[in-house]
């Protein structure tokens, strides 16, 4: 059984140190600035449901192989107990693999990590996107009527009002998009920006690999000048939040909200890597719930450091930020320490990594 958590483990993040740079990759990268997005992490959901919406739905390849290896449970141990403050019990995980996305860990990909606990005390929270702690995964795919297809005939269910996607406008201009929930409780963006990039344009004669072609996630949080103030604060990033609530009715629809108004942060990452937003919702019912790090329902999101010790003087000197860990501090496996910290004015939380060799890719 030691043997095959240390593999669960591996694919856990563990193997991420070790492994960073891959096989066949050539001459090492520059640096790059820290912090960076390693991983969108859905906490709690029952992990048959995930490997048929995130594998067999939208078309997600398992790091580790046939995602069905990882319906069996594997025990924990002090390192894990002491991050997630679950004693004891069994755990099971699987990671997929975003193609696209900016970010080179291991086989030149973001993850998705969703993991469950078998002890896990808390009920199923079912959050809506006005909620705080829900999360937004937003896929960018290249043909979203056929993308939507697949999840609706594979039993997904719609969010959208209407039901089919809609057009909207942002950052990187117009495009049409559509949200659905992933069966245990996340909700999953599929966007479609009118202009391809010109890398996916033309590619009849060239199948891609993926209909996705990038993502990133935009959580839900109860007070975003806290939760900006932050990321402001204790990694140095500039965080630029919105100055009035406003209300786009397409924006609205896709979400499946018929009223409210919400305001959104950039948080502005270095360069290759995901990108971590956040949304914060008025004039609409939401739920005040703050879950513990291993019940349903939770997101977390893995960061990567090049130093520990100056985010952690930081956090500690935070006077809203919650480290989790249950010893109080970061958790070691193999020199390396993990930090688990409670986003202030929000229920996300953030596992911070500290890479002893100061780099990922």
């Amino acid at each position: 059984m030691k043997k095959a958590f240390v593999i669960a483990l591996s694919v856990v993040g563990l193997a991420i140190v070790t492994a960073a740079q891959g096989p066949g990759r050539g001459p090492a990268q520059t640096q790059s600035p820290r912090p960076l997005v390693g991983e969108t992490m859905p906490i709690g959901g029952d992990i048959a449901k995930t490997i048929h919406f995130y594998h067999d739905l939208l078309g997600l390849q398992c790091r580790s192989g046939d995602p069905r290896a990882r319906l069996g449970w594997y025990d924990t141990r002090p390192f894990l107990e002491d991050m997630y403050g679950i004693v004891g019990g069994q755990l099971r995980n699987v990671t997929f693999l975003v193609p696209g996305s900016p970010f080179f860990v291991a086989g030149e990909e973001m993850q998705i990590e969703p993991i469950e606990f078998n002890r896990a005390k808390g009920k199923l929270l079912n959050l809506r996107p006005q909620d705080s702690g829900a999360s937004r995964m937003i896929f960018r795919v290249t043909d979203i009527d056929k993308v939507a297809g697949y999840l609706k005939q594979g039993g997904a269910k719609v969010v959208t009002t209407g039901g089919t996607p809609v057009a909207v406008d942002g950052a990187t201009g117009p495009s049409r998009a559509i949200v659905f929930d992933d069966g245990n409780g996340f909700l999953v963006e599929l966007v479609q920006p009118d202009m391809l990039p010109t890398q996916l344009v033309g590619q009849a004669a060239n199948p891609p690999r993926s209909f996705v072609y990038g993502l990133d996630t935009t959580v839900t949080v109860a007070d975003i000048e806290k939760s900006g103030q932050f990321f402001r604060d204790v990694f140095g990033l500039k965080v630029t939040v919105e100055p009035t609530f406003h209300a786009d009715p397409k924006r609205l629809q896709t979400l499946g909200l018929k009223s409210g108004q919400y305001k959104e942060a950039t948080v502005g990452w270095p360069d290759r890597t995901p990108q971590l937003n956040l949304i914060q919702f008025s004039g609409v019912e939401q739920k005040k719930l703050t879950p513990l790090v291993g019940d349903p329902n939770t997101t977390m999101m893995r960061l990567f450091v090049s130093d520990m010790a100056p985010v952690l003087a930081k956090v500690s000197a935070s006077p809203d930020a919650k480290i989790m860990n249950v010893s109080g501090g970061p958790s070691l496996q193999n020199g390396t320490p993990w930090l688990v910290v409670r986003l202030p004015g929000a229920s996300t939380y953030l596992q911070i990594v500290g890479l002893a060799n100061g780099r990922v890719g």
